[in-house]
């Protein structure tokens, strides 16, 4: 749709309250900070002539006001990939033209295809900030999509409700593989339920221990699948005494986790009542400790309180194991070699269920992790310098960098607020199976630029119902009905070289 098509249906929906907000300059807070990543799949950061590589979470370019940014991810000596990270914002117009303008800016490079481009002014209104080569195979700029949202901790389980259930694809006639992951996320779903009732019992909890009783249920779930044993090595086996095992990624444990959360465990049980406290506390005992509720129901078959957590040998980052040197008597981390023959790291024994259960509620003496759980980041990741933390709560791209830090546990809860609203505690969460949840809507798992703002707008109506403030709510329902989301996009986009047009000002957006 066209700015001015765009600009049409506003002015027939102008009734709507939050839309006449919208188009007065004066939109809706929404309380539930939100934003979207795209990594490109094919299309990467190159060194060569004289312009160095991109390094992991370096930033290249700046959207327009600050709306998005492209960075490099899984960084080597030889390459990044590019990925287009937009900035978290409690504002579902701002959402919508983040997601837009990455779009544009990726079709433009798409079109262009492998360029070097230079320090100074970008495309649309943004800004390089360093040279850079990117080598462009793919013009479509297709890219694995993730979501993030905060939500109160009462919100939790309607976020992993809404994520493990997915609807019946067209597709599923052609792929039978798509219904077994429906149903397995189905079945997952059930027991995060089934055990967090049994867990709990008869008594009545608050929605803040409900929703971390939940996310702990589904970490305890998601994260007690073993790897294999294979005969034939593929590029994510490691051979550990004479035998190869498929860890099936490079990326670590977070990789088991479909939706991972930001915020620490800790971080989160601190958030809680001093009574919601006591409470949270006495369900992590295990049943020797305790009368009528114990913890074990919740563990299932592949689980025991002595049992390692997450389940190992899972890979570790060889730049920061030593981050972890102080709980080396306690757990073990192994260096092997990869099917290519390289080094690689391994952690082959965490902590136990009950160790990391028994962090959530209290500081693990004596291990540098003052105020983070076991699993926040899990052994063998990079975690927070504990100094800096108590002055940034949030880390910046620099200590990203320098400590090699794990996306698992690494915020705070999120209490950041804008235009003088109230402060919410906010649980941030990470969709990273929103790529495989697209092909239950009959979108390509690895969407192209042109369809990243439909994948926003899936993510918005199915993943995120629900989760909104009542008047953002309202607003995503104006837009979504009259299916104008890339037209609002665009129009957000547009307005400052308009408003500099109508002061007789030089426009800045192309």
């Amino acid at each position: 749709m066209t700015g001015a098509a765009a600009v049409a249906s506003l002015g027939r929906l102008a009734g709507n309250r939050a839309v006449s907000g919208l188009l007065a300059g004066t939109g809706p807070v929404v309380q539930r900070k939100l934003g979207f990543e795209f990594q490109s799949t094919r299309n990467t950061f190159v060194p060569g002539g004289g312009v160095p590589g991109v390094a992991e979470k370096e930033r290249v370019y700046e959207g327009q006001e600050g709306l998005f940014r492209i960075e490099g991810d899984n960084a080597t000596a030889s390459q990044s990939d590019l990925e287009f990270v937009t900035t978290a914002t409690d504002d579902i117009v701002d959402a919508l033209a983040a997601v837009q303008g990455a779009s544009n800016v990726a079709t433009a490079l798409g079109a262009t295809g492998s360029t070097t481009v230079h320090k100074g002014a970008g495309p649309f209104a943004g800004r390089w900030l360093r040279d850079a080569r990117i080598d462009a195979p793919d013009k479509t700029f297709a890219a694995t999509p993730q979501a993030t949202i905060g939500v109160p901790l009462a919100k939790v389980a309607t976020l992993l409700a809404n994520a493990m259930t997915v609807p019946v694809a067209d597709r599923e006639k052609k792929d039978p593989q798509t219904t077994v992951v429906r149903e397995i996320r189905g079945e997952t779903l059930d027991k995060v339920r089934t055990r967090t009732g049994t867990w709990t019992g008869a008594r009545t909890l608050s929605g803040a221990v409900s929703g971390l009783l939940s996310m702990v249920a589904y970490y305890l779930e998601a994260g007690s699948r073993p790897p294999e044993k294979v005969k034939e090595p593929t590029g994510s086996s490691v051979q550990i005494d004479g035998v190869w095992w498929d860890l099936g990624t490079t990326d670590g444990p977070k990789a088991s986790f479909g939706l991972m959360a930001r915020t620490s465990f800790r971080a989160a049980f601190l958030s809680l009542s001093g009574e919601d406290q006591e409470v949270f506390r006495g369900l992590m005992q295990p049943s020797a400790a305790r009368g009528a509720v114990t913890v074990e129901p919740v563990l299932g078959d592949r689980l025991d309180m002595t049992s390692r957590f997450p389940v190992a040998p899972y890979r570790a980052d060889p730049d920061v194991v030593a981050q972890d040197d102080a709980l080396r008597d306690a757990f073990v981390v192994r260096r092997v070699k990869d099917r290519d023959g390289n080094n690689a790291y391994v952690v082959m024994q965490g902590p136990t269920v009950q160790q990391w259960l028994s962090s959530i509620c209290a500081d693990v003496p004596g291990h540098d992790r003052a105020g983070r759980d076991l699993m926040s980041p899990p052994i063998g990741w990079g975690k927070r310098d504990p100094a800096r933390e108590q002055t940034d709560p949030f880390p910046g791209p620099q200590e990203t960098r320098d400590r090699h830090l794990y996306g698992m546990g690494a915020y705070p809860m999120d209490t950041r607020t804008e235009r003088g609203k109230a402060a919410e505690n906010l649980f941030i969460v990470e969709i990273r199976e929103l790529s495989d949840s697209l092909q239950h809507f009959d979108m390509p798992s690895n969407p192209p630029a042109s369809q990243w703002v439909a994948t926003a707008r899936i993510a918005l109506s199915h993943h995120f119902a629900g989760l909104l403030s009542t008047e953002a709510a309202a607003l995503w329902d104006t837009i979504s009905t009259a299916k104008i989301e890339a037209g609002v996009a665009q129009l957000r986009l547009a307005t400052p070289a308009i408003l500099a047009f109508l002061r007789g000002e030089k426009a800045t957006t192309s």
